[in-house]
């Protein structure tokens, strides 16, 4: 039974269906084209210091995997290999372990976030005196959807290791725009912090419960009961251990450097240097698209070398663009 259950599975790893994959991962970066036109609107209307707080949220919400400490890719690697294995029976149980547990560790960061705020505000970052209060409540709201954040990427991998790569899109590109729009639509209310930032929190927990009724479709098991199950737990937190290495590492160079920036200038130099990042950075989309196909299904290691091969001094050469452009604008300003 599972010798032919683990056959009917092996379609998982065909080369056209890493292709089509591909394709919807690169899809699912559509978002980049409402960034840039968003961006100076959001500029011009927030003006350059709320700006800054605003790029300072974005980074804070991406940062937000490190409280998941890996268990987002432990369950796409644990699933992908029940999936191989044929013991579908027991993915159930290991995805409402690991959300569970996800679910927990989210609320200790958003706690972590809630405490820290007044310091970051009042005292770690340059924001100016005028701007303090709200940007402190808006840091508040910011914690609140950590948890959010964290299950959403649970899901996800969940989807990852289907290889539902087009729900995974139709499920991104929506979130992606919103996280540029929403602040947009705001601006004929408000123009405080307090607002635009509420309006991507309820964006995250939209997208959450999304990701929740898309899985329930796809692993209709789910919608029985929530299962415990604590013999999942060790190789969960084993895997999402090695994981949270590249979790924190990851994200703190790609997100501390605003946060360096607003410490030591100010956040209205954060405005200059966010813009021509959050542009730049969409270059790194299709080795990103190739590498979240190739991570669930296992597939040859040829492919993976090949990949390497082929995109290892592209994105050094991307990485030194990102460089140039960003020291180049915050000289400037």
């Amino acid at each position: 039974m599972a010798k032919t259950s683990t056959n009917a599975n092996l379609h998982l790893t065909s080369g056209s269906l890493l292709a089509q994959n591909t394709i919807w991962n690169l899809i699912g970066g559509a978002p980049v084209i409402v960034a840039v036109f968003s961006i100076p609107i959001l500029i011009h209307g927030l003006g350059k210091s709320r700006f800054g707080v605003l790029a300072l949220a974005w980074a804070l919400i991406g940062y937000a995997s490190l409280f998941d400490i890996g268990l987002g890719r432990a369950l796409t690697q644990l699933v992908s290999k029940k999936l191989g294995a044929g013991e579908e029976k027991e993915i159930p149980s290991l995805v409402w372990t690991s959300l569970l547990l996800m679910l927990v560790l989210g609320a200790v960061g958003a706690v972590v976030v809630v405490l820290i705020s007044p310091w970051l505000v009042r005292h770690a970052l340059k924001i100016p005196e005028a701007l303090q209060s709200e940007s402190l409540r808006a840091f508040y709201l910011l914690g609140l959807s950590i948890p959010a954040v964290i299950c959403a990427a649970g899901l996800r991998g969940l989807l990852e290791a289907h290889q539902r790569f087009m729900l995974v899109s139709i499920l991104r590109i929506p979130l992606g725009i919103f996280t540029f729009a929403g602040p947009v639509l705001v601006l004929p209310f408000s123009r405080s912090l307090v607002p635009v930032v509420g309006v991507l929190v309820a964006g995250r927990y939209i997208g959450c419960l999304a990701h929740v009724w898309v899985c329930c479709r796809v692993v209709p098991e789910l919608r029985r009961r929530v299962i415990w199950h604590a013999p999942s737990m060790g190789p969960l937190l084993r895997f999402g251990g090695w994981m949270t290495v590249s979790n924190i590492v990851g994200p703190l160079m790609v997100t501390l450097d605003r946060f360096l920036i607003a410490g030591l200038i100010s956040v209205t130099a954060v405005a200059y240097y966010a813009t021509p990042y959050e542009l730049v950075t969409k270059l790194l989309l299709v080795p990103v698209a190739v590498v979240g196909v190739m991570f669930g299904p296992r597939p040859p290691i040829e492919h993976l070398r090949q990949w390497i091969r082929t995109n290892w001094h592209p994105i050094d050469v991307r990485v030194s663009i990102i460089q140039i452009l960003q020291t180049a604008t915050i000289s400037s300003s």
